[in-house]
């Protein structure tokens, strides 16, 4: 199987080496010919496909090079560019005795081929594997659209074996193996544009003794929870917890100061928070702009770099904020809570920011980033300047 897709690949290149010939065919000696092909003028994507098919065929997994295979079921090509499929393309391998099946995307992250030998692709090897083994010769076509999807690093076909009698139906089986996938506790990978961590969320934190660092400890152990977020979608919204807590806060703070040495009524605080849930998306923005009015330059040399035309044009037309403007704080606010709603909310009516369709929301990636890396910052600057909205001016009130 391993010696007639190099044989194919060798073809659908148009490369003549009579050495490569000579160790496949006469010696059958793998080891050797598959290096000797590298030698060619060959993409690197093919150059990495040829290095992950010798690391595989050193190792033989399962001696899985002199395993016989039973060739059952027919081959079909998923075409993510069709309208029923076009929002549905993700990045997986799976198989069961029903269906086998890989999309080209998991065959790629960040416009690199994933390294398939690894133990940790095993199921996408296993697929393809399965593929290769229905088809190798280019006279047949389907390995051609395989090699067509790397040259490309076109992510928009997938690979189905199909071992029930039933008629084929792209959208409908599709969508079992994706269901199937997922119910056998597997998870779309999480792709790497997406990582998030950082090493320091503000570099100027130093010890001062007039802080009241103790007042802000309920904090702290959402911080931990960020810091802990293994994408950036997850570390967002733990950053928005840490935020909407500054929002009530902030309340809290301005109540504690209009009652003053008055009794303070815990009804007054029930009627205040009802309203503030009611008006939610404005009592944020408006709250986010009383605490981090005077951060507008900061927050802009942040984000404007990755503000694009593109980008202010996809933040409008999703409803994440109209017109933004890295400057704007109010508008950073208004971004924030939107992106947030779409990172929480999976209503039909809605847009949903999601890791398993992360390229339909790449263009904003970076500016998510910077966001995120800014607002980390200011938020451990709030508390180290002792800012004076999130800042309780006692410790104890008396109530009735």
């Amino acid at each position: 199987m391993i010696s007639e897709v190099l044989v194919s690949l060798q073809q659908y290149l148009a490369i003549v080496d009579d050495d490569f010939d000579n160790m496949l065919l006469v010696d059958e000696d793998l080891e050797t010919a598959i290096p000797q092909l590298r030698t060619n003028p060959i993409l690197p994507v093919f150059d990495e496909f040829l290095s992950n098919l010798l690391a595989l065929v050193i190792e033989n997994r399962d001696s899985f090079l002199f395993d016989n295979f039973a060739v059952t079921g027919t081959i079909h090509i998923i075409d993510f560019n069709n309208p029923e499929l076009s929002k549905k393309n993700r990045g997986f391998a799976y198989s069961d005795n029903q269906f086998a099946f890989f999309s080209a995307k998991s065959l790629f992250d960040s416009g690199r081929l994933v390294s398939f030998s690894l133990m940790e692709n095993g199921l996408l090897w296993k697929q393809m594997e399965m593929f290769f083994v229905h088809d190798f010769s280019p006279r047949q076509g389907n390995i051609v659209n395989f090699f067509d999807c790397l040259t490309h690093q076109d992510s928009s076909k997938g690979f189905l074996i199909k071992h029930i009698p039933d008629a084929f139906n792209a959208e409908r089986h599709y969508a079992y193996v994706y269901l199937s996938f997922l119910n056998s506790a597997h998870s779309v990978k999480l792709p790497s544009v997406l990582n998030y961590s950082s090493t320091l969320l503000n570099t100027g934190l130093t010890f001062a003794s007039n802080v009241e660092f103790e007042q802000y400890f309920d904090i702290y152990d959402v911080l931990n929870e960020l810091n802990q977020a293994p994408d950036l979608l997850t570390r967002f919204l733990k950053l928005y917890h840490v935020l909407e807590y500054y929002m009530y806060r902030l309340y809290l703070v301005d109540l504690v100061g209009r009652v003053g040495a008055n009794k303070f009524f815990v009804r007054e605080f029930i009627t205040s928070a009802e309203r503030m849930k009611r008006g939610e998306r404005e009592t944020f923005i408006a709250n986010f702009f009383k605490i981090f009015s005077t951060d507008s330059a900061i927050i802009h040399g942040a984000v404007n770099p990755y503000c694009s035309p593109v980008v202010i044009s996809f933040l409008s037309d999703h409803n994440f904020s109209n017109s933004f403007v890295g400057s704007n704080v109010k508008k950073v606010g208004e971004l924030i809570y939107g992106l947030r709603c779409a990172i929480v909310h999976n209503k039909e009516s809605e847009y949903h920011l999601t890791v398993s369709f992360y390229d339909d929301f790449v263009d904003i990636i970076p500016v998510i980033k910077a966001l995120t890396g800014i607002m980390e910052n200011l938020i451990i600057e709030k508390i180290k300047t002792n800012h004076s909205h999130i800042k309780y001016p006692r410790r104890d009130m008396t109530l009735y």
